[in-house]
This record gives structure tokens, sequence and C-alpha cells, in this order.
């Protein structure tokens, strides 16, 4: 809907889909939902927007290499390799409004470990470790963002764990009360959560 000339359709369906890696928090669902929402106000022209969700994606994927940092080589690698596009596509919108010391520190991310393990040793420039920053404007954005998602993403877990359970023994009877009743929790922390969205997008 994006790329046909109806954004004002598929700004909604983004944002559904932001609320529902949210509530999910599942890192390869929100860097993919974050990066999308990156190229879709990029193609409006809303500059600013894109880098603030661009940052986003980036750091998801950057926590996810910390994760991976005690992984075979070969794997690390193959991970940056296959998500170099988020980075790249930051660097350039970075550099788009004049900003080239973070576009600088977003490639930088992408240096191999190799090469750094060579010319630095120090775990404090390690590009995995790396975070993209947030100029005052995103931050403030972030702050709208994160108190917007908390309670989304807390209740998801819960519902998450309590299906889990389900799956592999029976639910006590104050386990499957509660099962029930999050669903209209997790309703209202869905509005909550757009709500939040709207703010920072106007």
């Amino acid at each position: 809907l994006a790329t046909t000339g109806r954004p004002t359709e598929a700004e909604p369906l983004y944002r559904e889909a932001l609320a529902i890696a949210d509530q999910a928090r599942q890192p390869a669902l929100l860097w993919s939902v974050q990066g999308n929402l990156a190229d879709f106000y990029a193609a409006q022209s809303q500059r600013p927007l894109a880098i603030f969700f661009g940052k986003q994606a980036v750091n998801t994927l950057q926590s996810v290499r910390q994760h991976l940092a005690d992984a075979e080589q070969t794997t690390q690698q193959a991970f940056l390799k296959s998500k170099e596009i988020y980075y790249k596509h930051l660097a350039d919108l970075l550099i788009a409004e004049g900003r080239l010391p973070e576009a600088q520190q977003v490639l930088e991310m992408l240096k191999e470990q190799e090469y750094f393990e060579f010319v630095r040793r120090d775990a404090a420039d390690d590009p995995r470790r790396t975070q993209a920053g947030y100029n005052a404007f995103e931050a403030e954005q972030l702050q709208v963002y994160e108190a917007g998602s908390r309670d989304l993403a807390r209740l998801g877990a819960e519902y998450q764990a309590l299906l889990a359970l389900e799956e592999t023994t029976p639910l006590s009877a104050a386990q499957q009360a509660r099962l029930e009743a999050l669903l209209p929790e997790l309703d209202a922390a869905k509005l909550q959560f757009n709500a939040a969205l709207q703010q920072l997008l106007t």
C-alpha cells in the first residue's frame, strides 16, 4: 500500500504490526517492522521519523549481535551480512540530513569482528555492542514510545508464557482465569500503545 500511492491506508497497518511485534518481543519481527516503518516514513519524506525507526531497527539488531558474541565467527558474519541493509539505509538517511558523525557511527558497526580484534582490542569499541545514539528530539520520541509500549510488552510476555504452559500441562483454575482476563487488558494496552504512537507521529 505504501508503494501504490495509498500511504494513509498503509500507516495504520504498520502501527498494528508494530503493536504485535512489541507485544511478542520477538527481535526478528521487531527489527523487520521497525525497518519497514523507517522505509515508509522515508518514502513519505518524513526523514526525522524514518531516522528514529531506523535507529530502533539497528539497535534491536545490535542487541541480537551482543547475544551472538560467543557464537562461531561464521555465524556472526552471516547474520551481520544478511542485515547490513538496515545499517546502510539508516546511514544514508543520516547523511542526507547532514548528520555525518552519526552516519559514521552506524557504518562502524558493520566492521568485521576480526578487524576490531586486530586494531582495537577495547571492549568499549566493540562494534557488536554499540548502540545508535538519539538526539534530543529522538530521545523525547523514545520516551513516549517506551511509555506506551511498557504495559503491552509486559502483558504480552505474561500471555505468551501462559499459552506456552497450556501446551504442556493443564492450567489451574487461577491460571485459566488470568489467561482470560489478559485479553481485555491487552486490548487496553494496545489502545494505549496506539495513542502513544499517535502522539509520537504528530
